[in-house]
């Protein structure tokens, strides 16, 4: 099997062929097209060795932080209970000009509700609606991006509503109260991305890079679609951290 395999020519040598046979390409055309890409190839090289790039340009809000210590040290991060639970019965809190699903309302805003009275067995969804809402008090966005990410792919998230009457969405996180006028909120950002994970991973770095104070997220409904943006992952996510 091996032998067979060697034995064949590559894919690009088999596709000159055929164009060659085909009457669209010459022979020498073929060879002169490949050895200015060769040439082009061995400058670029060569011209690496003499490269001493500049740091680009930062976006403002970069320039609010400073290099880190070299001990660095550890803030407290928690949030009252109250402040917590304040959170979580915005997070499924309406205006009356919403006309929820009753669905949503008997197996996603009830039982939040309960769980959050009662203080006990709460949810992953809680969880990270209540992490979320307490970025959002402290002035920071957060951004969710991914296939189906307002509902969430097993019906638990719902971080968006939508008006059975109107069709408008509805974000109730969007919608708390600042403590006093200096406070800064920050937005919920949900977005229900297309299939195309190469492009909208490559977006969402994109604004992870524009701006620091922005939590960019973005979910693989399922893991394999984490393939298709492998190259941006590689690219320039790791890359970026050596």
């Amino acid at each position: 099997m091996y032998k067979r395999i060697n034995s064949r020519k590559s894919i690009p040598a088999m596709y000159e062929d055929k164009l060659i046979e085909s009457g669209e390409l010459t022979r020498e055309r073929a060879d002169k097209v490949r050895k200015q890409w060769l040439e082009s190839l061995n400058i670029a090289f060569a011209d690496s060795f003499s490269c001493n790039p500049v740091d680009p340009t930062r976006p403002p809000g970069w320039s609010k932080l400073g290099a880190p210590h070299e001990y660095p040290t550890e803030e407290a991060t928690g949030v009252n209970t109250n402040e917590l639970s304040n959170i979580g019965v915005k997070s499924v809190t309406t205006s009356e000009s919403v006309t929820v699903h009753p669905r949503i309302e008997r197996f996603h805003i009830k039982p939040r509700l309960k769980k959050l009275q009662e203080g006990a067995g709460l949810d992953w969804a809680t969880a990270e609606a209540l992490a979320f809402g307490s970025l959002l008090t402290e002035g920071y966005n957060v951004r969710l991006s991914g296939q189906d990410v307002g509902r969430g792919t097993f019906s638990q998230r719902h971080a968006m509503l939508v008006c059975q009457e109107t069709e408008k969405v509805y974000v109730p996180l969007n919608h708390m109260d600042a403590d006093s006028q200096e406070q800064r909120m920050g937005k919920l950002e949900v977005v229900n991305s297309n299939l195309c994970e190469g492009a909208v991973v490559g977006f969402e770095y994109g604004v992870s890079v524009e701006d620091p104070f922005t939590l960019a997220i973005w979910e693989a409904q399922f893991g394999d679609f984490y393939n298709n943006s492998q190259t941006m992952f590689d690219g320039y996510i790791v890359s970026g951290e050596t």
